[in-house]
Protein backbone atom coordinates (compact mmCIF):
# COMPACT_ATOMS: atom_id res chain seq x y z
CA UNK A 1 0.00 0.00 0.00
CA UNK A 2 1.33 3.44 -0.89
CA UNK A 3 2.02 6.19 1.65
CA UNK A 4 -0.83 8.33 0.34
CA UNK A 5 -3.35 5.53 0.74
CA UNK A 6 -2.16 4.78 4.32
CA UNK A 7 -2.53 8.47 5.15
CA UNK A 8 -6.11 8.44 3.83
CA UNK A 9 -6.93 5.44 6.04
CA UNK A 10 -5.44 7.32 9.01
CA UNK A 11 -7.51 10.40 8.29
CA UNK A 12 -10.63 8.20 8.06
CA UNK A 13 -9.85 6.80 11.53
CA UNK A 14 -9.84 10.40 12.86
CA UNK A 15 -12.70 12.09 10.97
CA UNK A 16 -12.51 15.36 12.98
CA UNK A 17 -8.88 15.89 11.96
CA UNK A 18 -8.61 18.74 9.42
CA UNK A 19 -7.77 17.41 5.94
CA UNK A 20 -4.93 19.94 5.69
CA UNK A 21 -3.05 18.50 8.72
CA UNK A 22 0.49 17.52 7.64
CA UNK A 23 1.33 13.87 8.32
CA UNK A 24 4.57 11.90 8.23
CA UNK A 25 4.63 8.21 7.30
CA UNK A 26 7.21 5.51 7.91
CA UNK A 27 7.00 1.93 6.64
CA UNK A 28 8.20 -0.62 9.19
CA UNK A 29 7.76 -4.19 10.37
CA UNK A 30 5.59 -4.62 13.46
CA UNK A 31 4.80 -7.69 15.50
CA UNK A 32 1.11 -8.35 16.00
CA UNK A 33 0.16 -10.43 19.00
CA UNK A 34 -2.01 -13.25 17.96
CA UNK A 35 -1.48 -16.90 18.59
CA UNK A 36 -1.77 -19.05 21.70
CA UNK A 37 1.99 -19.53 22.15
CA UNK A 38 2.38 -15.83 22.89
CA UNK A 39 4.45 -15.24 19.78
CA UNK A 40 3.08 -12.74 17.33
CA UNK A 41 3.67 -12.44 13.63
CA UNK A 42 5.57 -9.70 11.85
CA UNK A 43 3.80 -7.70 9.20
CA UNK A 44 4.50 -4.49 7.28
CA UNK A 45 2.73 -1.45 8.71
CA UNK A 46 2.69 2.29 8.21
CA UNK A 47 3.37 4.47 11.26
CA UNK A 48 1.53 7.74 10.57
CA UNK A 49 2.33 10.72 12.84
CA UNK A 50 1.05 14.28 13.04
CA UNK A 51 1.24 17.23 15.44
CA UNK A 52 -1.84 17.41 17.64
CA UNK A 53 -2.24 18.25 21.31
CA UNK A 54 -4.11 15.50 23.12
CA UNK A 55 -4.85 15.18 26.84
CA UNK A 56 -5.64 11.83 28.40
CA UNK A 57 -4.99 9.70 31.46
CA UNK A 58 -4.58 6.68 29.18
CA UNK A 59 -2.01 6.83 26.35
CA UNK A 60 -3.91 4.31 24.19
CA UNK A 61 -6.95 5.76 22.45
CA UNK A 62 -10.08 3.97 23.62
CA UNK A 63 -12.67 2.85 21.06
CA UNK A 64 -15.57 5.19 20.38
CA UNK A 65 -18.26 4.97 23.03
CA UNK A 66 -15.86 4.02 25.82
CA UNK A 67 -16.08 5.84 29.15
CA UNK A 68 -13.97 8.97 29.58
CA UNK A 69 -10.52 8.40 31.11
CA UNK A 70 -10.03 9.09 34.80
CA UNK A 71 -7.93 12.00 35.99
CA UNK A 72 -5.10 12.95 36.35
CA UNK A 73 -4.40 13.44 32.69
CA UNK A 74 -1.25 13.94 30.62
CA UNK A 75 -0.88 16.25 27.65
CA UNK A 76 0.78 14.80 24.54
CA UNK A 77 1.82 16.75 21.44
CA UNK A 78 1.86 14.14 18.68
CA UNK A 79 -0.64 11.53 17.57
CA UNK A 80 0.31 8.25 15.93
CA UNK A 81 -1.66 5.54 14.21
CA UNK A 82 -0.37 2.20 12.98
CA UNK A 83 -2.02 1.10 9.73
CA UNK A 84 -1.61 -2.37 8.22
CA UNK A 85 0.27 -2.06 4.93
CA UNK A 86 -1.63 -5.06 3.56
CA UNK A 87 -5.23 -4.42 4.65
CA UNK A 88 -5.27 -0.68 5.30
CA UNK A 89 -6.91 -1.24 8.68
CA UNK A 90 -5.97 1.16 11.50
CA UNK A 91 -4.60 -1.22 14.15
CA UNK A 92 -3.85 1.06 17.09
CA UNK A 93 -3.64 4.77 17.83
CA UNK A 94 -1.60 6.40 20.57
CA UNK A 95 -0.20 9.81 21.54
CA UNK A 96 3.47 10.56 22.16
CA UNK A 97 5.40 13.45 23.76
Amino acid sequence: MATAKATVFSRNAFPLLPKSTPMAAELLMWELPGNQTGLGRMQPVWLITWAQTYTSANPVIAPAGSPAPATPSITYHHMNVIVSATTGKALIAFPSP
